[in-house]
């Protein structure tokens, strides 16, 4: 049978607003999300801690050792 094109326009727009209200799938995408943002800024946070550290080390063993100047 044949139906009018906006007919189908307004099963999509129906369909679409289901899968909005649908919840379960959401979670897991979530989930997802946070621990890709957790881990980026874990790295991000252990390269800067990792130069600073260096950096301290570094001087402390150059007064040590005498060889600051």
């Amino acid at each position: 049978m044949f139906t009018p094109e906006w007919e189908n326009g307004k099963e999509r727009v129906q369909k679409m607003k289901k899968l909005f209200k649908e919840e379960k799938g959401a979670s897991a995408v979530e989930y997802a999300m946070l621990i890709g943002l957790i881990s980026l800024f874990s790295f991000a946070a252990y390269m800067t801690l990792g130069r600073i550290t260096y950096a301290v080390i570094e001087n402390m063993w150059r007064e040590l050792t005498g060889a600051g100047g």
